[in-house]
């Protein structure tokens, strides 16, 4: 709302219209050879903030109007444009309809009301706020269009399709919640590492799930913390940082997980998601250091802490969740981005 209302006024401002603060509250004004035009625009309350009274509002640009007519010996005229988001309560609109020189503009359709006892147009100004409109809906497509592009980088997507082909798979073949079938079918477990040597299995159980839950939940994590990543760090080291991540969980959980509980089988790309979260974290952490801000734009540490402690507390909170794989891929993201971070700064990106 704030973007589309700061825009609003720079638009204004370009027609000849300027500022004018009278109480904390900010008019716009056009002087003009035999007049003076005022404009009062009153953004939409956030939830929770109190309700608008526009009857309240009105008499106050009234009273405005009228200093500067004396102030400037010039006849005034103004108008009131209320903007909102979807349809105003009964009240509101009736509140509006009362005065002549009171619009209300929904920038969620783009339409502007405006009565029959209204004034039908106030010197180009609803010809203006058409054309903003407009442009104001393109330029918003246009962001969604590539903030959804800014999602489907090459290789987190192409990492994300790998979990899907294979649950799929995986699913024509047999129940993907059986942990006897997942076991036989890519599943880490302790003694087909100690016994068989099936060490690929570190690999392919980063890209197998206990059912479609499991699939979608990590997949829209992937999505939003792995797109993040790649947009800074490249498709090349996005792909080290993911699949040793993925692999440093694989040895943790055996180490001090299965090796107490053998007969467990995990599996799951949740490891080397924890990896991708934990290297946005050293990410933005250098950038503290050095007192820089390449990645604090995007995420803040805060906000990392917060996705990091809030998922591990989960995992404590839910049965039959790996912590261990976990956390061995936190550390193991942290660790790898640390050191691509240091060879970085000589050899340059990969």
């Amino acid at each position: 709302m704030n973007d589309f209302y700061e825009k609003l006024l720079q638009e204004l401002m370009s027609m000849g219209y300027v500022p004018l603060k009278e109480q904390k509250v900010v008019f716009l004004c056009k002087e003009q050879e035999d007049r003076i035009l005022l404009l009062r625009l009153i953004s939409e309350r956030l939830p929770g903030q109190n309700p608008i009274h526009y009857d309240k509002e009105h008499d106050f640009m009234e009273n405005v109007s009228r200093k500067l007519m004396i102030s400037r010996g010039k006849m005034v005229e103004s108008l009131l444009v209320a903007i909102h988001s979807g349809n105003l309560s009964d009240e509101e609109m009736n509140q509006l309809r009362q005065y002549s020189n009171a619009w209300s503009l929904d920038r969620r359709t783009g339409r502007i009301y405006i009565y029959e006892n209204q004034i039908a147009d106030f010197y180009g100004l609803e010809r203006c706020l058409e054309d903003y409109m407009i442009t104001w809906k393109e330029s918003q497509k246009k962001e969604r269009i590539k903030e959804f592009r800014s999602y489907m980088t090459p290789m987190n997507t192409s990492i994300l399709l790998a979990n899907l082909v294979v649950f799929i798979l995986l699913s024509i073949c047999g129940d993907t919640t059986n942990a006897t079938f997942i076991a036989d079918h890519g599943g880490l477990m302790y003694d087909l590492i100690r016994e068989s040597h099936q060490y690929y299995l570190f690999l392919s159980s980063m890209f197998i799930h206990f059912g479609l839950r499991h699939l979608i939940e990590n997949m829209i994590m992937l999505i939003v913390v792995g797109s993040i990543l790649e947009n800074h760090v490249g498709r090349y080291r996005y792909l080290i940082i993911y699949l040793f991540s993925g692999f440093t969980s694989g040895i943790a959980s055996y180490f001090f997980n299965l090796a107490y509980e053998p007969n467990t089988v995990t599996a799951g790309a949740s490891g080397a998601i924890f990896g991708v979260t934990g290297s946005l974290l050293v990410l933005i952490l250098s950038d503290l250091f050095r007192k820089e801000k390449h990645y604090g734009d995007t995420v803040t540490i805060k906000g990392m802490l917060f996705v990091i402690l809030v998922a591990v507390g989960s995992g404590f909170m839910i049965p039959n969740v790996d912590n261990v794989g976990h956390i061995g891929g936190l550390i193991g993201g942290m660790l790898i981005t640390a050191f691509l971070e240091l060879i970085g700064e000589r050899i340059g990106k990969l």
